[in-house]
């Protein structure tokens, strides 16, 4: 996980968990984050890079988190003529 210079003290949601189909978790054990603190290095070109500047280690034990469900779906696939019930 990565955290903008100044921003490990933001509201924004930035940890995301997708569910796998083979469940793989047999016991419980630690969970931890590691997230690194960029700086965007300007390179004076339209590619901008971003470089490392820091790290934090942090025990995910009791922080609340909720589950979020997601689907993922291409546009050709979701709007395929067969599946089409109207259309202006």
């Amino acid at each position: 996980k990565t955290f903008g210079v100044g921003k490990v003290e933001d509201t924004f949601r930035s940890l995301y968990l997708s569910r796998s189909i083979r469940e793989s978790v047999k016991m419980a054990a630690y969970h931890i984050a590691i997230g690194f603190e960029l700086r965007k290095k300007v390179t004076g070109t339209s590619k901008d890079a971003y470089v490392p500047v820091g790290y934090k280690i942090v025990d995910l034990y009791g922080v609340p988190m909720a589950v979020k469900t997601e689907w993922h779906a291409r546009n050709i696939d979701l709007y395929s003529p067969d599946r089409v019930l109207v259309t202006s």
